[in-house]
């Protein structure tokens, strides 16, 4: 609604053009369909993981790139 200074017909524009694209472009099957076959060799120069949880529990990633770090 404040994107559209609280005018309902704009807001509800908005909210179909939207949802109109995500149909036109598959944006909810992208997960279903998705194959990431690089995934190891990413993860081998790019390592992630979670390391402990801020004040309200939320996980706080943690990235060491290895390449920065001249490691490999």
């Amino acid at each position: 609604m404040r994107a559209r200074k609280f005018d309902v017909n704009l807001a509800k524009a908005m909210f179909v053009e939207c949802e109109n694209w995500r149909k036109e472009f598959k944006v909810d099957e992208i997960i279903k369909d998705f194959v990431y076959t690089e995934k190891p060799e990413v993860f081998e120069y790019y390592p992630q993981f979670y390391h402990k949880t801020d004040k309200v529990g939320s996980f706080i990633p943690f990235a060491y790139p290895k390449l920065l770090l001249n490691l490999g």
